[in-house]
């Protein structure tokens, strides 16, 4: 059981070491998108505050995957019928449709996509956090970058050291950590893709 568990571990460290070369190595891919995004952006007439200007930008993506919404310069999306992935399948999901795995750095952000999963019947979805390489330092996957904006349901972060991986649960109206092997629950993978600022 316990070399089971080491095996596990191992597993899991070297899936997220690959995901951390596919997000660094993602020039091209980051190009492409980027060019996809210039396409399809367009500023939302509603408001005349520089600060508060939505841009909304739609990616042309496989068919089968959802635009849930965009708020500022970041989209999300989904496969309403992919359930039931664990958190490195959600991850390789999203770098095989072209976009990137989630974060969620505002409550406005956490509003859109909450108020997605008020329509589904299973309301789970992995976000791109992790504090696997770290123990209680919760950081996003694609940036590296520590939490600055959190939403953790009451009593999470848990204290336990098998749960490395994030997912944002419409029940609890908030964040959850869990085991990144967990199948206890129908998780989703959440996408997103970021609007580019040329110079």
């Amino acid at each position: 059981m316990k070399s089971q568990l080491i095996i596990q571990d191992l597993t899991l460290g070297l899936l997220l070491i690959l995901q951390l070369q596919k997000v660094v190595s993602s020039e091209s891919v980051s190009a492409h998108l980027k060019s996809r995004l210039l396409r399809n952006s367009t500023i939302s007439p509603r408001t005349r505050k520089p600060d508060r200007i939505r841009i909304t930008h739609k990616v042309s993506v496989s068919p089968g995957i959802t635009f849930i919404g965009a708020v500022g310069n970041k989209s999300y999306y989904t496969d309403p019928e992919k359930m039931g992935v664990l958190w490195a399948e959600s991850l390789d999901f999203c770098h095989e449709i072209g976009l990137q795995p989630a974060s969620i750095e505002s409550l406005s952000e956490h509003k859109l996509v909450r108020n997605y999963l008020a329509n589904l019947p299973h309301r789970f979805f992995w976000l791109a956090g992790t504090d696997y390489f770290h123990e209680g330092s919760w950081k996003w996957l694609q940036t590296g970058e520590n939490f600055k904006y959190t939403k953790w349901t009451q009593g999470f972060p848990s204290k336990s050291r098998k749960n490395n991986c994030l997912y944002l649960s419409y029940g609890n109206d908030g964040w959850i950590d869990a085991s990144c092997s967990s199948i206890k629950l129908i998780i989703r993978p959440l996408c997103q893709s970021i609007k580019f600022n040329l110079i």
